[in-house]
């Protein structure tokens, strides 16, 4: 196959312009078909690698994206527990709290019913049981202090001396049947309950 190359040189000044038209033989444009083909493909090959470092770089940063996210994941998770523990120690704090009014309240309670026993194991003490003396007899020396006093002021304090007389009568009785046992030597289990 022949190749060849067209020229066009123009001689000399413009106004007379020939044109001359050349033809070279093929072997320059094998030659420069070479390079530029040489060319091609090393432009083609920079590309591929361009395209290469592009896809690692955009993978290292798509790895770095995911352990930014795997971190900010676990931020949030840590701050969401740290917002639950303190939540459940705000709450064990009002247990706390709660409790402890409770407890003061309670050791209000026993210093009462402590003052009402001693006040009591000191009538019952004065009391002085008798092997003869009933249940009766020991019923109208506990009533007989609210029956006068019931006689002097009937409203608000009669309820009270009532209440008493229910709170000492038991008590009194209990009293005196632990010195009757203690006393016989025949103390059983079921009535130190």
């Amino acid at each position: 196959m022949a190749t060849g190359r067209i020229t066009t040189i123009i001689e000399g000044s413009t106004a007379a312009a020939k044109e001359l038209l050349k033809i070279s033989k093929g072997e320059e444009l094998e030659e420069s078909s070479s390079e530029v083909a040489i060319s091609v493909q090393d432009k083609i090959r920079s590309m591929e690698e361009n395209a290469i470092a592009s896809e690692k770089a955009l993978n290292e940063a798509n790895e770095r994206i995911a352990l930014l996210e795997n971190v900010q994941n676990k931020i949030r998770s840590m701050e969401e527990n740290a917002i639950a523990r303190e939540k459940a120690l705000n709450e064990a704090n009002e247990r706390v709290a709660l409790l402890e009014k409770n407890i003061k309240e309670l050791r209000h309670l026993l210093e009462l019913k402590s003052l009402t026993m001693a006040e009591a194991q000191e009538q019952a003490e004065s009391i002085t049981p008798d092997a003869e003396l009933s249940s009766s007899a020991v019923v109208s020396q506990v009533a007989e202090p609210s029956v006068a006093s019931v006689e002097g002021d009937e409203s608000s304090s009669s309820a009270w001396q009532w209440l008493w007389a229910a709170i000492l009568l038991p008590i009194v009785g209990w009293g005196w049947k632990l010195r009757k046992a203690s006393k016989n030597g025949t103390l059983k289990s079921s009535d130190n309950n």
